[in-house]
């Protein structure tokens, strides 16, 4: 097989930007590139990632949020959007399926409010500067469900198949 077939973007999506789509997006490529750009060896790594534009996709998922919550949205996209490229990167977080899971567990403990060793790792400071602004506007409901998905979705690293 020579070629691959990508579906157009979900049909579920709403069919308009935020009004400041543009602005959110480039903050959020600020924040990407201020808590979360020691993730990407070289900066050509950056560029390539913050040219992807995912920080359009908040925007288009929550077109009648306000401006704050809007950013917050994006925010956490971008943040999940490089963890699952670093993980799928061989040569980045995904060379070390052990090291991943402890970057996981250490992001978990700072989550809840732990001191796992974490904080030197960017994944872990921008996660906890993340849920320090998201967590406290959840209500019980979501804040105990929220942690307990991105634990699946952390402790989810498959293990590596061998091929001969």
């Amino acid at each position: 097989m020579t070629e691959f077939y990508l579906p157009e973007l979900p049909r579920l999506l709403p069919v308009a930007y935020h009004p400041k789509a543009a602005q959110i997006e480039f903050r959020s490529n600020g924040w990407v590139r201020r808590l979360l750009g020691g993730c990407f060896a070289r900066e050509d790594d950056l560029l390539s990632f913050l040219r992807q534009r995912n920080g359009l996709y908040g925007p288009l998922t929550v077109p009648a949020a306000d401006e704050r919550r809007a950013l917050d949205v994006t925010d956490w996209y971008q943040y999940v959007t490089v963890i699952d490229s670093a993980v799928s990167d061989r040569s980045a977080l995904g060379a070390d399926e052990s090291g991943a899971r402890e970057v996981f567990a250490g992001i978990m403990t700072d989550f809840h409010g732990g001191r796992g060793g974490s904080e030197r790792l960017p994944y872990a400071r921008a996660g906890k500067e993340l849920w320090r602004r998201i967590g406290p506007e959840l209500s019980p409901r979501r804040s105990g469900g929220s942690p307990m998905r991105w634990r699946r979705f952390c402790t989810g690293v498959p293990p590596r198949s061998v091929s001969s």
